[in-house]
This record gives structure tokens, C-alpha cells and sequence, in this order.
């Protein structure tokens, strides 16, 4: 079966792209096209401040894959599945 979907660089319709990558400890590593600014904050911490990232260049290749979105029911989607059930297993196993 052909996959259809359009990749990021087709969705994002040649505008600057940002994108962030999760590590498996929860680390952000934030990468973007050239001339973007990447801020953040913790909205539950009160006062937080904005911080600014230093992206990295986007990795070549990245933006042409397809991009996907909740309820998809792609291979990357199903794994994520697979992940939060079995943590959300582990999590409830820990509590016992």
C-alpha cells in the first residue's frame, strides 16, 4: 500500500519549519530552518520567563517524510500506542 500523505515540507507550503525531538529521557533537542526563533516556557510553573533555544539546522531528509497525526493508525502511531500502554502498565505495576 503507497502512502499517500504529504510530507512536512509539502504541509508546511514552504514556511520556515521548527521541529522537536524527544528524547527517550525526555530531553528536548529543538531544530529549525535558518532564520526562525524558538522560545519556550513551563506554563505550570508560575512567573516562568521565556527562554530562547539555539536551534540546530534540520537535519537533511527530515521534512521528507510523511507527517503523520493522532488517529492516523500509521506504523509510528502504533508504536507510540504500543509505548504509552506499556508504561501506563509499569506505572500502574509501581503503584501496586
Amino acid at each position: 500500500m503507497s502512502d499517500n500523505r504529504k510530507t512536512a515540507r509539502q504541509e508546511a507550503s514552504k514556511q520556515p519549519c521548527v521541529v522537536i525531538d524527544r528524547d527517550p529521557d525526555g530531553n528536548d533537542f529543538v531544530y529549525a530552518d535558518s532564520g526562525v526563533v524558538v522560545f519556550s516556557r513551563s506554563a505550570h510553573i508560575p512567573q516562568d520567563p521565556l527562554y530562547r533555544y539555539t536551534p540546530l539546522p534540520i537535519p537533511g531528509g527530515w521534512l521528507d517524510q510523511p507527517v503523520g497525526f493522532l488517529g492516523d493508525g500509521s506504523d509510528a502511531e502504533n508504536r507510540l500506542h504500543i509505548i504509552a500502554d506499556a508504561l501506563e502498565r509499569r506505572k500502574k505495576g509501581a503503584a501496586e
